[in-house]
Order: structure tokens, then sequence, then C-alpha cells
């Protein structure tokens, strides 16, 4: 099957990061694992409003696999994907359809080609630690574009800032 015409993936923009500087390429051997979040099955909404009505009134629970067959992607769906990644060069680490992901593993060359991605490797600062950066939008095939919610994995932005306090000691009377 011919590779699709590719679409930006919503929400996927990213910029260089405040704060940072670009160091470098990155090696396009680097091995990299990212996460494809899916779409949910789609339910009708008055039957998800029943089924929230149900699990907040208690009168029903539902299982692990109940869960996943109603709310779960479609194994549709995750075949597409682990399609579009065995023609990029991509490994399949794992899927799941109840936690609706599919997680890829590859080089850095393999991933930018198959998501149009612009990797390299940033600093914070001069002093802080570098880590894998990229900017512009993701890029996936027109045929997966109402399928894919998300992909993680790919930049590696410190997105936390640790705020620690640290308690001083007590004056020791002398």
């Amino acid at each position: 099957m011919a590779l699709d015409t590719k679409v930006t993936l919503p929400g996927s923009e990213r910029h260089v990061m405040p704060g940072s500087r670009l160091t470098g390429e990155i090696q396009p051997d680097t091995t990299i694992t990212v996460s494809v979040l899916l779409r949910r099955r789609s339910a009708k909404s008055g039957a998800q409003t029943a089924h929230r009505f149900e699990l907040l009134s208690g009168s029903k629970h539902l299982s692990h696999e109940e869960m996943a067959s109603k709310h779960g992607a479609h194994p549709e769906d995750i075949a597409l994907v682990e399609q579009f990644a065995q023609q990029h060069g991509l490994t399949v680490v794992s899927s799941s359809i109840a936690k609706r992901r599919v997680v890829l593993r590859g080089t850095a060359a393999d991933m930018q080609s198959a998501f149009d991605a612009a990797l390299q490797c940033y600093q914070i600062d001069h002093t802080g630690p570098e880590f894998r950066g990229r900017t512009g939008a993701l890029k996936i095939p027109e045929r997966m574009k109402d399928i894919v919610v998300a992909i993680l994995g790919m930049d590696q932005r410190p997105v936390a800032k640790p705020h620690f306090r640290i308690k001083p000691r007590a004056a020791v009377p002398s």
C-alpha cells in the first residue's frame, strides 16, 4: 500500500523552549520510544450519558474487560498504527486496546521521517541538562487523522521544576 499524504496532528505544535539553546543535531541512530494514543471507541452520546449515570449512582460496575470493550481502542485502529510503523521501519513494542496505546521504537532518523519531526539537541542555560527537543508540528497519514489523539515521547524537554525547600536547622542554644 502506498504511503498516504500527511496532515498535521492537532495540538502537536512545539516551539523552542524559552531559556534553552541549540547544542547540535541529534544522532540519527539514537533510539527513541514513543507512545501513540488512540481515540476511544465511538458511542452514542445518550449511551455515554446513561453509562455515566450508572457509574455515578453505583448501580453497575464494569469489569476491566467490559471497560476495554466499551471504551478502549478499536482493534482496527491499532492494526492501522502497527501497519504504519512497519512501513516506516519502526518496531511495535506493545499495544493495548484498554490503554488505547501503541508503543513504537525506532531510530531518530526513522522517527523524524515517519512523523516529519524536526529533532535537535538543546540545553537549558549553559549549565542545565541537555535534552532532545523538537520544533514544528508532527504529521501523520491522513487515514489516521481521526484515530491518533497524541504522540508522546518524541520531545524530552523538562516540563516541571522541583521546588524543594530545606528547613533551616534550629539554632542550638548555647
